[in-house]
């Protein structure tokens, strides 16, 4: 990590069932990246491991 560049970094997690409806997908979707570039530039990691398919979500701290 770069001097000076501190980040928060989140593991999200299922919750619950998903809505396949395609208009309610992208309404949440717009309305967490609204809320998670608040604070800046905001980076959605995923990877695949042998564990399955896993995100993060890397932020600058405040």
């Amino acid at each position: 990590m770069f001097q000076g560049m501190e980040q928060r970094i989140f593991r999200p997690t299922r919750a619950g069932g998903i809505d396949t409806n395609p208009t309610t997908f992208t309404q949440r979707a717009g309305t967490f990246a609204s809320a998670a570039t608040n604070s800046g530039q905001a980076t959605l990691l995923t990877r695949r491991e042998s564990t399955g398919l896993n995100g993060y979500l890397i932020l600058p701290a405040a």
